[in-house]
């Protein structure tokens, strides 16, 4: 049950840069009223890539990330350096966001590497961001991605019948989610972790103007892919892939 709602709804639901596969917001307030003008920490040169944790959405699965797995090792990361997470439909986000820790974790001794790159999916937005923000993250990632994340709250279908205080994950992406509200409160790119966010107006689950950051690098993608496309195409794989090494 769990695979087929990830294959309809969030592999039909549910982390460019100017050149390829997007245009970044200009300036400060514009891009929906989120800050467009990012925290900026230099990107180390490293003979190997800092490993990949890759963060799937509602309902999804690892496999929702096989296209990019299959480019990042083509571009010439080791496979142990690409890892996919599997999160519990239904499970908190604050829950889920231990599951991201200990693959931070086992990435970092598996490969020896200092820290790692976090990319989000859709709702996996949240449960990442949580990890950074409440779980102390910041000091193990280098830099997040995230990709058509509901990080400023969504009034849909999915959350038309939650409260505020509803836990479940669907439910914790709602406008008036409490858990989102703490989540926003205050710096909402902590740490010295470089962050960008990517989003589509053409998205038909994640509303576009959900997902920009204050303090992060926000971008939107010139094609009008929808909110699965968006980790199934080429332009923003790559876009992502250059932000990860500070490109």
């Amino acid at each position: 049950m769990r695979r087929l709602w990830g294959a309809v709804i969030l592999t039909g639901l549910l982390v460019l840069t100017p050149s390829l596969a997007g245009c970044a917001d200009g300036k400060p307030g514009q891009g929906n009223g989120r800050e467009a003008s990012p925290k900026t920490s230099p990107a180390e040169p490293r003979g190997n890539p800092d490993p990949v944790v890759l963060v799937h959405g509602l309902g999804g699965s690892p496999a929702d990330w096989d296209a990019f797995r299959r480019w990042f090792v083509r571009d010439g990361y080791e496979e142990k350096r690409v890892v996919a997470v599997d999160l519990t439909a239904g499970r908190p986000n604050d829950e889920n966001a231990r599951v991201i820790a200990r693959a931070v974790r086992k990435a970092l001794a598996d490969t020896g590497a200092d820290k790692a790159d976090l990319v989000a999916f859709s709702m996996g937005n949240l449960s990442a961001r949580h990890y950074l923000k409440k779980l102390g993250g910041t000091a193990h990632v280098r830099a997040f991605a995230g990709i058509a994340g509901p990080n400023q709250g969504m009034d849909t279908p999915l959350t038309a019948d939650c409260g505020p205080r509803t836990d479940t994950d669907a439910c914790q992406m709602g406008e008036d989610s409490e858990f989102l509200q703490k989540l926003n409160a205050g710096d909402e790119t902590p740490g010295p972790v470089r962050y960008a966010t990517w989003r589509s107006e053409a998205d038909d689950i994640v509303p576009a103007d959900s997902t920009p950051l204050q303090g992060a690098t926000n971008h939107a993608v010139p094609q009008a892919l929808g909110h699965v496309e968006l980790i199934g195409d080429r332009q923003v794989y790559r876009a992502v892939r250059d932000f990860l090494a500070g490109r």
